[in-house]
């Protein structure tokens, strides 16, 4: 696996997460707040 056959995976594999978590915690989701995997990681921190 290449290096950047893996960081596509990995991002990949954040998004499929955010997705996942948003489906169970839109509730206390902002509007507007699942924009890029970027935003998410940063509003989650």
């Amino acid at each position: 696996m290449t290096r950047l056959q893996k960081g596509h995976a990995l991002v990949k594999h954040a998004e499929w997460r955010r997705r996942s978590q948003m489906d169970s915690t839109t509730s206390h989701q902002p509007p507007g707040s699942g924009g890029t995997a970027r935003n998410g990681r940063n509003l989650r921190c």
